[in-house]
């Protein structure tokens, strides 16, 4: 086995246990918050979207720019990127009534690659 093919290998098996993990995760989320929705304590599902496409984009974020970890400027870039997605996002869903499921994967299908450009803007090279 090659050093390239043993790398890969690596990196699937990794990416393999995060999705056996969150998927079934996700999924019992899913399930308590379909079971218990009427309870006024739990947030609406539009701020679950929130929570769920935030993880995915740090996830994306740092798994791209992975050779940067050590560094402590990816992870202060990294953390007002966040800030300001959380920002805005908190405007628009604290006034938005209504909110399709549909939406948040079209907002992050564009805000995605604009999260990862700026990283690129700021220095960090794929």
């Amino acid at each position: 086995m090659t050093v390239t093919s043993k790398r890969l290998l690596e990196a699937v098996w990794r990416d393999a246990i995060v999705i056996v993990i969150a998927v079934p995760v996700a999924v019992a989320s899913v399930i308590l918050y379909v079971r218990t929705e009427p309870h006024p304590w739990m947030p609406s599902r539009r701020w679950w979207d929130l929570a769920l496409v935030t993880g995915a984009l740090l996830w994306a974020a740092s798994r791209a720019f992975r050779h940067y970890w050590r560094q402590r400027s990816f992870w202060l870039n990294l953390a007002w990127l966040t800030a300001l997605h959380l920002a805005v996002w908190s405007i628009v869903l604290a006034n938005v009534d209504e909110w399709p499921g549909g939406w948040s994967f079209m907002a992050i299908s564009v805000e995605g690659p604009l999260f990862l450009l700026a990283l690129y803007k700021l220095g960090y090279r794929l």
